[in-house]
């Protein structure tokens, strides 16, 4: 094999990239990683400023911990040990404010429904219906990426219904579908 000849050209170096590169090269293939920024990572790299670190994109990664779905991706990929995350601050990681009100975002789906319910009380049986149709969406996708051949298909399709209800709408959509106060509607659209 020539020095130019590549079994796989993989274009951008983010984290789809990497991940897709990581396991071919540790297969024996040869890879190549094309990548027009100077350092590589696309949106999960981090740089320093003024002695400040930034990290331009991702903020947070949920399913870190210890057996969760991400942590068994890095693991996977052999990278786990190279990685460190910090906990997020379980009364509130994400400040939002609506005029001169401030709503502290907690960690946790069953929280912050919580603290949701506790604001907006007669908002009760939105919030349900809005957190239940996201659910039925990430089922959605987890039956679509679980199809292992062309046959499974249209099973997992049937199992869609949310997502081919909801993929070509926005999450504000979403969000006024369930939610009738304005209040609430623009605290929920800042995490959309």
């Amino acid at each position: 094999m020539a020095d130019f000849d590549f079994d796989v050209i993989v274009i951008g170096s983010g984290a789809g990239g990497l991940a897709a590169a990581a396991p071919l090269a540790q297969a024996g293939m040869k890879v190549l990683v094309c990548e027009q920024h100077e350092v590589p990572g696309g949106w999960t790299h981090s740089f320093t400023l003024q002695g400040y670190r930034f990290s331009p994109g991702v903020h947070y990664i949920g399913g870190a911990q210890p057996g969760g779905h991400m942590r068994r991706v890095y693991e996977g990929l052999g990278v786990s040990q190279d990685l460190a995350f910090c906990e997020l601050n379980p009364n509130g990681y994400d400040h939002v404010f609506i005029g001169q009100e401030r709503f502290d975002f907690p960690k946790g789906k069953e929280n912050l429904i919580a603290r949701l319910k506790d604001r907006f009380p007669h908002e009760s049986a939105g919030i349900d219906g809005y957190f239940n149709t996201i659910a039925e969406m990430m089922e959605s996708l987890r039956s679509l990426g679980r199809v292992k051949n062309a046959g499974q298909i249209p099973q997992a399709v049937g199992h869609a219904g949310s997502v081919l209800r909801w993929g070509l709408r926005t999450g504000q959509d979403l969000i006024e579908r369930f939610i009738s106060d304005p209040t609430l509607s623009k605290r929920s659209s800042t995490v959309c």
